[in-house]
């Protein structure tokens, strides 16, 4: 796992994110990228990204999201 900085006026996508942190090895399932972030409240939530769809590629992540790439 590595982290990667997002600068405050700097917005990144998940596809950037995903670049900069080395990208996606073999066997990486593209089609079930999980991206866990922090709500207000404190609890956290996890929405499951399929970037061989090519809009959902380029959403943006914030501050503190986890991304999880599964095999």
């Amino acid at each position: 796992a590595k982290s990667v900085v997002i600068a405050p006026n700097n917005p990144l996508t998940l596809t950037d994110a995903i670049a900069q942190a080395g990208g996606i090895i073999e066997g990486g399932r593209r089609d079930k990228i999980e991206i866990y972030r922090r709500n207000a409240d404190g609890t956290m939530s996890k929405r499951t990204v399929d970037m061989t769809k090519g809009e959902q590629a380029f959403q943006p992540v914030q501050d503190g999201d986890w991304v999880f790439v599964p095999f």
